[in-house]
């Protein structure tokens, strides 16, 4: 059973403050202590100690090295001699205070794992989990950790300009669990709904104060996700199962469906995995299925309640009892008192709407962050696993030369099995678009020109006449809009010039052979000699048909056949000759021979 945290009358409250390791002066005269910790935050205290004098005009604790800024503080609380360390964090603010009150000092402190929220970071990981990610930051920021390994593979995770702990809490959210800072260790488990209760509270006994709520509006009935899948080519639906909660109350899911019945159906064009759908679907309806119950209560101070633990409540009916989440702790000690209040529940809101980078509510735990577009640079366009056509791109802002991701390539004209494909070259800058802005799903939205990447032509005036298409081999598709022509070209000059300025089509080859085609008809020239053969019958035709050579010019073939309509004649200026090697034959109805 429960510890209850009822205190023995003659139990004295006992509480102590070391900085650095020792123990502050007795002279020390600490007015108040409030510790609060939650889930998903910091965990911090507050000291107030009364201090300043007028006379001297001088505060001395303030002055003195005690609660100098970083210095380690460690408050702990108890009964008699049982004291129990509650906090352990640094001093990351000091103040003092004049007012009809007197004068105090005021010094604020933060777990050690307020550093996680000091500045951007970038991080990029493939085939890895959510956890693998959070040990990695851990390790980095070289804090104790306890981490929970989670279960679902990315292909890749990218942390982009976002602090630690924005991407630590929101990776925590995605896979349905909560984060805790308990004296500079790194807690990241699962929500914690079938645990033992570490206390017991009973109302008339040592229940102070309270105030809790059973919420029916924001139980869903169901929740689903509908999701753009790459190789289908189509939505993809996938459902939230029914998860596991606290046993607090008689009222269930089913029995508040009559009150709001609500199928909620969440659209995302992100290409995320059935098994990363599931994770993040059944991550949100656990956040609606745990805010349920919310509230506070307030009891006699005790170490043992933290947050991420169950509480035992009795005596409130059969509405309330049962055993309670608590999602939040505050130890509050003033003038020998010590009390502890606790929230139980969680809130819907996720830490990625709040945080500075989110892309705002739609992102249900996804941290994104990128606003605008992207600069990436190519590193590879082929991998035999490489099925999606993607091209492997550096983003040179996310500082990391070793870990790349894969963009899919936008075209103009894309469709199956035809369209246009031309794909950048390595070390191209492209520039870079993202799915719903989410960093892990980039799009190469074309590449670009600069003073270091050169186009294939300079633009030399702002009439933009010549438009080029060239390829890494110099093979050249030229248009000419000012005097209509079409040029294609080879780095040999092997050229095809259509030509509405000339009316017509050249062809001409490295050897300087040519065909040109205009309104004076077709010219075929030769650089050297010319043969034109056909596997079948060959055709020459024309109102009139000349055949001149320099030299002699040959005909052969099995039978040679020669007609006119009119008249036939054969000529040697200097001499004739006709011979045959069989039978000649001379035939006409008169024959002259001179």
């Amino acid at each position: 059973m429960a510890s209850s945290p009822t205190v023995d009358g003659n139990d004295l409250i006992s509480m102590s403050i070391t900085s650095g390791g020792n123990a502050i002066p007795d002279t020390y005269g600490v007015m108040s202590i409030t510790i609060t910790q939650e889930v998903n935050k910091i965990a911090q205290a507050q000291i107030t100690i009364r201090d300043g004098n007028p006379t001297k005009q001088m505060f001395e604790i303030a002055d003195a090295d005690t609660f100098k800024t970083d210095s380690t503080i460690e408050i702990s609380l108890g009964y008699g001699t049982d004291n129990e360390a509650i906090f352990s964090g640094v001093v990351t603010r000091q103040s003092v205070r004049v007012d009809d009150s007197g004068t105090t000092f005021q010094v604020t402190c933060k777990d050690l794992l307020v550093k996680a929220i000091d500045s951007k970071s970038n991080l990029v990981l493939s085939d890895a989990l959510d956890s693998d990610a959070i040990t990695q930051i851990a390790s980095n920021l070289g804090v104790e950790n306890d981490i929970t390994a989670t279960t679902v593979q990315k292909e890749r995770i990218i942390q982009y300009h976002a602090s630690d702990w924005d991407f630590i809490v929101s990776s925590a959210e995605r896979n349905g669990m909560v984060v805790v800072t308990d004296s500079g260790k790194l807690v990241v488990n699962a929500i914690a709904v079938d645990d033992d209760p570490v206390l017991e509270l009973e109302y008339g006994i040592d229940i102070m104060e309270m105030d809790v709520e059973l919420e029916a509006v924001k139980q869903l009935t169901s929740l689903s996700i509908n999701a753009w899948d790459l190789s289908s080519q189509d939505v993809v639906n996938s459902e939230a199962r029914e998860p596991t909660v606290n046993e607090q109350g008689d009222v269930s899911e089913s029995d508040l469906e009559t009150v709001e019945s609500v199928d909620q159906v969440l659209n995302t064009s992100i290409p995320i995995t059935t098994d990363e759908a599931e994770e993040l679907t059944n991550s949100i309806l656990l956040k609606y299925r745990m805010s349920k119950y919310r509230g506070s209560i307030k009891f006699p101070g005790s170490a043992l309640v933290k947050p991420n633990t169950l509480i035992s409540l009795n005596g409130l009916g059969d509405l309330f009892d049962g055993n309670a989440y608590v999602s939040a702790v505050t130890h509050s000690f003033s003038e020998g008192n010590w009390s502890t209040d606790v929230q139980i529940g969680i809130s819907t809101e996720w830490h990625s709407q709040k945080a500075v980078n989110s892309s705002g509510p739609e992102a249900k735990g996804e941290l994104t962050g990128v606003k605008g577009l992207q600069v990436g640079i190519v590193k590879s366009i082929y991998d035999e696993n490489e099925t999606e056509y993607r091209v492997q791109v550096q983003i040179p802002v996310l500082n990391d030369d070793t870990e790349l991701v894969w963009a899919r390539l936008s075209s103009f004209y894309a469709s199956n099995t035809f369209g246009a494909f031309f794909y950048p070259e390595v070390g191209d800058e492209v520039i870079l678009g993202f799915i719903e802005g989410n960093p892990a799903y980039p799009i190469i939205l074309g590449s670009m020109y600069s003073s270091a990447l050169t186009p294939p032509q300079e633009i030399s005036d702002a009439n933009n006449y010549i438009k080029t298409l060239m390829t890494k081999s110099q093979l050249q598709l030229q248009f000419d809009d000012e005097n209509i022509v079409m040029t294609m070209l080879t780095p040999n000059n092997n050229t095809i010039v259509v030509s509405d300025n000339d009316q017509g089509i050249t062809i001409i080859d490295e050897n300087s052979n040519q065909i040109q085609m205009n309104a004076d008809g077709v010219t075929i020239n030769s650089a050297s000699s010319m043969t034109i053969t056909a596997s079948d019958d060959l055709t020459i035709q024309g109102s009139s048909v000349t055949i001149t050579a320099d030299n002699d010019i040959s005909v052969s073939g099995n039978s040679i056949s020669a007609s006119a309509d009119d008249s036939a004649t054969i000529n040697g200026d200097s001499e004739c000759t006709v011979s045959s090697s069989g039978n000649m034959n001379v035939s006409g109805s008169s024959v002259n021979l001179n």
